[in-house]
């Protein structure tokens, strides 16, 4: 009997309706689901492709710092005064593995050493960058109180208590700075003016003075304007190999071993990754029986523009 009830009933026309609905619900939100999935897989796929190229970038910069140690290496072996890459800071552009490199070298004695130069060499330099005389006595003095090892402040220096008042309480490190960026941590020097220092700066060859051979025309002629700028005397000095080089002042002229470079590699791959890698290489003595060491190793920041030229015709780094 209950058969045969169920035998003449028949679905309304709502109930059809309503199970279309659920259809189109269903259907709606499994194509929701795959598009997402898609995306996401996409995404993905895409945040892999370029993790792969960035790997890139960094494998070619990292290879050409190191074929430019070998170039080093090559040129002491053979004392030969040819260098496939000059180390006096001009930029070679070549190809590398399945990218293009911007690979410059410059000897760090060419650089004002900030653990090593004295009262005259730094105030001659922020002079020479534009600081005022005033300034200039005040971020020298400064400076030196930081690295040196005593407690006694110089008239325009800073020592503990001053630090302190300043809400500084690490104070002065009194010791030798590790890095040109510790310069952030000296109180009253402005930022902007060590900014545009800081590509002159090193902390590497402990000399009071630099190689005008192999220092920036840039850094000597600042000097020279500094230095004349306090009166100190005349500016007559040597000049770099360069005819018409800007002078250096004779008492901050010194020799450099050749030794300490600053290696920095621009590289690029053909998806337009990129990566900067800056280093700075000890060329050791032949009888310590290692080639050299590798003193800073960082990425490096802004990139060249030359970078971005066709690879066409442009040569091998090997």
């Amino acid at each position: 009997m209950i058969k045969d009830l169920f035998a003449n009933y028949a679905p309304a026309r709502n109930d059809r309706g309503f199970a279309l609905l659920v259809v189109i619900l269903v259907t709606g939100l499994l194509a929701f689901i795959a598009t997402a999935f898609s995306l996401a897989v996409r995404t993905e796929v895409r945040t892999v492709s370029i993790a792969i190229e960035n790997a890139k970038a960094e494998a070619i910069a990292d290879g050409a710092v190191h074929l430019a140690i070998s170039a080093l290496l090559i040129a002491r072996k053979q004392g030969s005064s040819e260098w496939r890459f000059p180390p006096d800071g001009s930029s070679t552009l070549c190809t590398l593995l399945d990218g293009l490199v911007l690979i410059r070298i410059e000897d760090e004695f060419g650089k004002v050493d900030i653990n090593g130069a004295n009262d005259l060499l730094l105030r001659s330099v922020f002079v020479g960058m534009g600081v005022s005389e005033a300034d200039a006595a005040s971020y020298a003095d400064a400076i030196i109180d930081f690295r040196d090892s005593d407690h006694h402040r110089r008239p325009n220096g800073a020592e503990a208590p001053e630090y302190r008042a300043a809400g500084l309480t690490a104070g002065p490190k009194n010791g030798a700075f590790l890095r040109v960026s510790e310069l952030a941590q000296v109180i009253g020097l402005n930022s902007i003016v060590v900014e545009r220092l800081s590509p002159y700066l090193t902390v590497h060859t402990g000399q009071r003075g630099l190689d005008p051979i192999f220092a920036p025309d840039a850094l000597k002629a600042a000097i020279a304007q500094g230095y004349a700028q306090l009166g100190l005397a005349t500016t007559t000095g040597l000049y770099s190999t360069n005819a018409g080089a800007p002078l250096l002042p004779s008492e901050f002229a010194t020799r450099s071993p050749q030794r300490i470079f600053a290696i920095r590699a621009e590289a690029r791959t053909h998806k337009n990754s990129v990566f900067v890698r800056e280093a700075i290489v000890e060329i050791t003595p032949a009888r310590t029986g290692i080639a050299y060491s590798i003193k800073e190793w960082r990425r490096g920041r802004g990139v060249s523009p030359d970078l971005y030229r066709d690879s066409d015709g442009i040569p091998s780094c090997s």
